[in-house]
């Protein structure tokens, strides 16, 4: 049996899933057994949902123990609306960027706002790259936000980034989970990013049924998850692995 195999490789973090391919031979029902795998397929591989999207974006352009996660807060005076606590960050980034290009550097960055809905105090957290020069970013930042406290660590520093960019994913979104209630406004988006970012891309290609991936060298395994259905006698299936390569190994 054939396969379609999907790969998006995005930084340190590579995900794979091979999924059963319709032929002119199967019978209708074998044909819509197999759209369901590869709808399946693209569910698994999560890339259509908040925290896929965000989780490749921020593997692809970022760097764990060398970029920035950042918490902006606000002290007694929070914004009244939403719209104002957007318009705040915004004009926290816009003059970031006039900060850095003065300097020749360059702004890139994910940001994600909380509680702007009226339920708990607004803030904002945000994935930013590094200039290499630490303790000038952090005078910028300070400088900056003029609105409450700065909180900056290193990417996986801290409890809640020390696992995997799906969990950085999922917590910069966590306010539009797959599984429980959305707070995020229809038509808002739960999470924004420069336009300067790198976009990972798949790369499809066809292989035999009994072709494994191979995990990357130094790479752990996320997710590796295998589906199968008979339907009229014919296998469908679909497969799902996720790997991370360590921080410390040098990409091949």
């Amino acid at each position: 049996m054939k396969l379609t195999q999907k790969t998006i490789e995005a930084g340190d973090l590579v995900v794979v899933v091979e999924y059963s391919r319709p032929l002119p031979h199967d019978t209708k029902k074998q044909r819509t057994e197999k759209h369901k795998a590869t709808t399946e397929a693209q569910k698994k591989l999560n890339n259509k949902t908040a925290k896929g999207k965000c989780a490749l974006l921020l593997a692809a352009n970022f760097k764990p123990r060398k970029d920035y996660f950042i918490t902006l807060t606000y002290d007694a005076e929070t914004p009244s609306t939403r719209k104002e606590a957007l318009k705040n960050l915004s004009a926290f980034l816009r003059k970031l960027r006039t900060t850095r290009r003065r300097r020749g550097d360059v702004l890139k960055y994910v940001s994600a706002s909380e509680h702007l809905h009226g339920d708990g105090r607004p803030h904002h957290h945000l994935v930013m790259n590094s200039t290499g020069n630490p303790k000038q970013d952090l005078e910028d930042l300070l400088s900056l936000w003029e609105f409450g406290h700065v909180d900056v660590s290193f990417l996986f520093d801290k409890a809640h980034q020390n696992k995997t960019w799906f969990d950085v994913g999922a917590y910069l979104t966590k306010e539009r989970p797959i599984d429980g209630k959305d707070v995020t406004p229809v038509g808002s988006r739960v999470f924004s990013c420069s336009r300067n970012l790198v976009r990972p891309k798949p790369a499809y290609r066809i292989i035999d049924e009994t072709e494994r991936a191979v995990m990357p060298a130094g790479a752990d395994p996320i997710e590796d998850h295998t589906n199968t259905s008979i339907v009229d006698g014919i296998t469908v299936l679909v497969r799902w692995l996720i790997y991370q390569r360590r921080p410390h190994h040098p990409q091949c």
